[in-house]
């Protein structure tokens, strides 16, 4: 099981100096436009090495003061101190004293996120792709290699584009190892799917009658695609043309559905991934914004599943609960 004991904040958004000790089950409660989310984003940022965005420049509250975030993680009988300072837009990570990579902190403390304003907001895709990717990663860790490859030729191929005349031998052979990586990343996430299917299915029976199914939809590259960039001059060919259908009853979950359904939705997916996940290393799960839009029984019926589960849980909400481990409140100026 992995768990954080503690966390420092120093100048990160609308923390100014902050510090917080958790428990296995933790509720962080106050009003709206308090920081619970800000909260949620730290604990993220310290197992990731990143925020949720990956964008640094903007969470320096203070830029003559330097961020720090800190913290001690607990993973089985190891122990383990992070830091993370972020000094004039350049980041220091370390775990024990040493200078580490991002894939160093995934690859020792997995964290889950429910997001349902990136759930929603769907239109970019990234979210839901990063939890599949996410899953992948927990037994395939070449996922990660093959997206920070696919980025960089992505980028490439924006600069090449941007040139005139265009170098189009460089541009064939951007293309070749681009279609190579979309094949592979595609299909880990279109057989990810077939299997969190499954367990979603099993899960969402709970919450209704309704009939659940999900679909990864991998779009064909077509040549005229790669005609068609050339002349406008701008990338068409990408992992985003690609879709994630949640088909409730047969129709479209984001057109057709409530909130409060996308919220259980999603909640069905971050469950069936940890379970998968629970196999092999117990991540933290980070829920924020999900009793909104919920009736008292379905949030009784959430809170039940996430008390019997083995891992560390932290979930923002509005108020109070009563018989919870630790309660979190913002309001008091922590």
């Amino acid at each position: 099981m992995i768990k954080i004991n503690n966390i420092f904040i120093r100048n990160f958004k609308n923390f100014s100096l902050s510090s917080f000790k958790f428990d296995k089950f933790n509720i962080i409660y106050g009003e709206n436009g308090i920081g619970k989310t800000t909260l949620l984003e730290s604990i993220f940022m310290i197992l990731n090495n990143h925020t949720f965005d990956k964008n640094i420049r903007t969470i320096q509250q203070d830029k003559s003061i330097k961020t720090i975030i800190s913290g001690s993680v607990q993973s089985d009988n190891n122990y383990y101190n992070l830091y993370i300072e972020i000094n004039n837009n350049k980041k220091t990570s370390k775990i024990n004293s040493k200078l580490s990579k991002t894939i160093e902190f995934k690859e020792k403390f997995p964290v889950l996120l429910y997001s349902i304003k990136s759930f929603i907001n769907f239109k970019n895709k990234q979210y839901i792709f990063s939890l599949l990717d996410r899953y992948i990663f927990m037994k395939d860790k070449t996922i990660l290699n093959e997206l920070l490859e696919y980025n960089k030729i992505i980028k490439l191929k924006r600069n090449i584009l941007k040139k005139s005349p265009i170098d189009t031998t460089l541009i064939n052979i951007t293309n070749e190892k681009l279609v190579e990586l979309m094949k592979s990343i595609s299909d880990k996430r279109k057989k990810s799917v077939e299997l969190i299917n499954k367990k979603m299915v099993k899960i969402f029976e709970r919450f209704s009658h309704k009939s659940l199914k999900v679909k990864y939809e991998k779009k064909k590259i077509e040549k005229t695609l790669f005609n068609k960039e050339l002349y406008e001059k701008r990338i068409i060919v990408s992992l985003n043309r690609d879709i994630f259908h949640i088909y409730l009853d047969e129709k479209e979950l984001f057109l057709y559905s409530s909130l409060g359904e996308k919220k259980i939705l999603l909640f069905c997916m971050i469950y069936s991934i940890a379970l998968q996940y629970n196999e092999i290393k117990k991540p933290i799960l980070l829920i924020d914004d999900l009793e909104g839009d919920l009736d008292n029984h379905m949030k009784k019926i959430i809170t039940g599943i996430l008390e019997d589960m083995p891992n560390q849980i932290f979930l923002t909400t509005l108020e109070y609960y009563d018989n919870t481990q630790n309660m979190i409140n913002l309001a008091k100026g922590n």
